[in-house]
């Protein structure tokens, strides 16, 4: 795969200067195509939202629990089930995400780095 970047602009009416910006485009080195897209696995929808069910409810149950009893043992203990959570849904994303690749869509390439 080879990255290309190039410069492109574009007019606003009643502006005198063009407005400039980098592109970076990926080129498929076998076929020359910029016909590519990122192909892999993600953490599904349903496992990401309920961690998040849990770590929210947790951080927030915490918050309320401690503010009614004032007590700090019980606001803790509620409140490491979200930090815990946070770190496995962290760890486990990263770990899914490592293993995508690229894909020419043009002839098959599955060999891009």
């Amino acid at each position: 795969m080879t990255i290309v970047k190039a410069t492109e602009s574009y007019r606003v009416a009643g502006v005198y200067e063009p407005i400039e910006y980098t592109v970076e485009r990926r080129i498929c080195d076998e076929c020359k195509s910029s016909d590519i897209s990122e192909m892999g696995n993600h953490v599904s929808v349903s496992i990401n939202g309920a961690f998040t069910l849990v770590i929210i409810v947790s951080f927030y149950g915490a918050l309320i629990i401690g503010a009614i009893t004032h007590d700090v043992g019980i606001c803790g203990g509620i409140g490491m089930v979200s930090v815990i959570a946070l770190l496995i849904l962290l760890c486990w994303s990263s770990y899914v995400e490592r293993n995508n690749y690229w894909k020419c869509n043009t002839c098959g390439n599955e060999h891009i780095t």
